[in-house]
């Protein structure tokens, strides 16, 4: 059967399609890819939070899949996924906020230095790429596309590519 097109990225679903079929995935380190990417950073933010929703989306369609039925995957991977996609960004955000707020009561001061400390590492990764930074940019994606998620759009407009 094909996979339905309002139910999240079409990669993301053939593989749980896959895996809900009785079938292995298997990650081949050897394997090239490569797209061509915008070089506008609007563009690039709106195809990074459109893919997001979109991963979000196809996690969520599957959810029956949090079953002891498709083995380690069902017990320990898509719980993870699930994790990694819905409670990790969110509780992250909740947590910046809630240092902010718990350090400016010591200090204001020390509220203000945590705000500008946690966005210079987040633009820090346009000056020098950095894994702090990547991880906060991903977690600010997959964050934002929670809302985007639930939008019925699911037809896209094409973002112009160039080869870097």
């Amino acid at each position: 059967t094909p996979i339905p097109e309002n139910h999240g990225a079409s990669d993301a679903g053939m593989a749980l399609r896959i895996i809900r079929n009785g079938f292995r995935t298997v990650y081949e380190p050897q394997a090239k890819f490569y797209e061509y990417i915008t070089s506008d950073l609007k563009q690039q933010r709106r195809q990074k939070i459109r893919r997001a929703a979109r991963l979000l989306e196809a996690t969520l369609y599957n959810k029956d899949m949090f079953s002891r039925k498709y083995g380690k995957f069902g017990i320990l991977v898509y719980p993870l996924r699930f994790a990694m996609f819905f409670i990790v960004p969110t509780t992250f955000f909740a947590s910046v906020i809630l240092w902010s707020y718990v350090l400016s009561q010591i200090q204001v001061i020390y509220g203000i230095l945590f705000v500008l400390l946690f966005f210079f590492v987040l633009i820090s990764g346009k000056i020098r790429p950095n894994l702090l930074s990547s991880f906060i940019w991903h977690q600010l994606y997959l964050f934002v596309s929670l809302f985007h998620m639930f939008k019925d759009k699911h037809i896209w407009k094409a973002v112009e590519r160039e080869k870097v």
